[in-house]
């Protein structure tokens, strides 16, 4: 990670995020096996979303949300 400076506040906000997404991704997991497609592509891709403001946050490429 050249050149990046990572505060402490910044990764415990990126792992805040992580957490959510993973719950997200949970149900998405559950919504699947009920054959509800459409909610869990929705979730899936909140997942994908928080995790992807997760690494930019962690980056410093955003400030927190």
């Amino acid at each position: 990670m050249s050149g990046v400076v990572v505060s402490a506040n910044n990764v415990k906000n990126a792992l805040v995020l992580l957490d959510i997404a993973e719950a997200d991704l949970r149900v998405s997991d559950v919504l699947l096996n009920e054959s509800l497609f459409n909610q869990a592509i929705l979730m899936a891709e909140q997942a994908c979303e928080k995790t992807c403001k997760a690494i930019m946050l962690y980056r410093r490429i955003i400030s927190y949300l």
